[in-house]
C-alpha cells in the first residue's frame, strides 16, 4: 500500500502521518508529512479550479453565440425577421435565394403565426381591427394564395360570429327576443362565446316562443299563408313539446292548402280564357254545345239552320 509524493516523490506510509526516508528514519515536520501533502494537493486543486472555470465560461460564451450567429443568418430566420419587422422588400429579395425547404418552413410558420393570432382573437385577448390588420400582413407574406384566402375567410366567419354575439347581447337588454334569438343562433360552434349563446337562448325561450306566436298570427291574417307556416316551424324546432305550436301548425296548414287549391283553380280558370281567346278571330264558326262558354270580348251573331 505504498503512496508517493505527487511533488517530490517520497515514499508516503499510508497509515502514518509521518514520513520515512529509503532507511526508514523519521523526519519530522517535514514539508513532505502526509498532512502537508494533502494541504498543497488541495492548494494546487484550487489554483487549477481557478484557471478552469474562466476558461470554460469562455468557451460556453463563443459555443453560444456562435449557434446564435449562424442561426440568425440562416434563411429561414432571416425571413422571420423580415416578417417580424415588416420588410417585403428585403424577404422578396431573399426569395430570389431561399431553399425550397426553407420557403415551405417559412410558409409552414406564416400558417401557425395566422393560427396564434385567430386563438387570440376568439379568447378576446386582441380586437378586431389589430387581429385583421395582422392577417393581412401575412398573407402579405405568404405566397401560397389559397391558404392565405382560407385564413381571411376563417377570421371573417369568426369576426361575424363576434359581432352577432355582441348585437344578441343589446338586443336582450332591449328586450327584443326575436332579434335577440336570430343573433344568439348565428354564432359559430367555434366561437368561445357559444355556450354562452346557446344559455342566452335557453334563457330567453319563452319570451321567443311567445314572439313567434305573434308573428305568425299577423302573417296569417295578412294572408301570407306559407310565412306564417314557416314561422311557426321555426318555434317547433325551438321547443318541440309546446302543444299550442302543434295546433298553430295544423290550422296553418289547413289554410294554406286551401288557399293553394283556390289558387290552382284560378289559374286553371285564366289558363283556359286565354286558350278560348286565341279561337276569336272575325267570321270563325265555333260550335259548342256550352252556352255559358266565357269569351272575353267576344260578340257573336246567331244561325239557326
Amino acid at each position: 500500500n505504498a503512496k508517493f509524493c505527487m511533488e517530490c516523490g517520497y515514499h508516503l506510509d499510508g497509515d502514518s502521518n509521518q514520513v520515512t526516508t529509503e532507511d526508514n528514519g523519521v523526519v519530522p515536520n517535514s514539508p513532505t508529512s502526509k498532512t502537508n501533502v494533502l494541504e498543497r494537493i488541495k492548494s494546487l486543486t484550487e489554483s487549477k479550479k481557478k484557471f478552469l472555470i474562466p476558461a470554460i465560461a469562455s468557451v460556453t460564451i463563443v459555443v453560444i453565440g456562435s449557434t446564435l450567429y449562424l442561426n440568425y443568418n440562416n434563411d429561414l430566420n432571416k425571413a422571420k425577421h423580415y416578417f417580424e419587422e415588416n420588410d417585403k422588400t428585403s424577404l422578396l429579395s431573399l426569395k430570389q435565394t431561399i431553399s425550397r425547404e426553407d420557403l415551405e418552413l417559412f410558409e409552414t410558420f406564416l400558417s401557425e403565426e395566422g393560427e396564434r393570432i385567430l386563438s387570440a382573437f376568439n379568447n378576446n385577448e386582441i380586437q378586431s381591427d389589430e387581429a385583421r390588420t395582422q392577417i393581412k400582413k401575412i398573407g402579405e407574406f405568404s405566397t401560397k394564395n389559397a391558404s392565405k384566402n382560407v385564413l381571411l375567410e376563417k377570421f371573417e366567419e369568426l369576426n361575424d360570429s363576434k359581432e352577432a354575439f355582441n348585437s344578441g347581447l343589446e338586443y336582450k337588454k332591449a328586450e327584443d327576443a326575436l332579434q335577440a334569438y336570430d343573433s344568439f343562433k348565428s354564432v359559430i360552434s367555434t366561437d368561445t362565446d357559444y355556450e354562452q349563446a346557446q344559455e342566452h337562448i335557453k334563457e330567453l325561450k319563452p319570451k321567443i316562443v311567445e314572439a313567434f306566436i305573434e308573428k305568425a298570427n299577423k302573417e296569417h291574417e295578412s294572408e301570407k299563408y306559407s310565412e306564417s307556416l314557416k314561422t311557426i316551424n321555426t318555434a317547433i324546432k325551438l321547443d318541440s313539446e309546446n302543444a299550442e305550436l302543434q295546433e298553430l301548425k295544423t290550422k296553418y296548414e289547413e289554410a294554406k292548402a286551401e288557399a293553394d287549391k283556390k289558387a290552382e283553380e284560378e289559374a286553371k280558370r285564366k289558363a283556359e280564357e286565354a286558350e278560348a281567346a286565341k279561337q276569336l278571330t272575325s267570321g270563325k264558326v265555333i260550335e259548342t254545345t256550352n252556352a255559358e262558354t266565357p269569351f272575353v270580348d267576344a260578340k257573336f251573331s246567331s244561325k239557326v239552320e
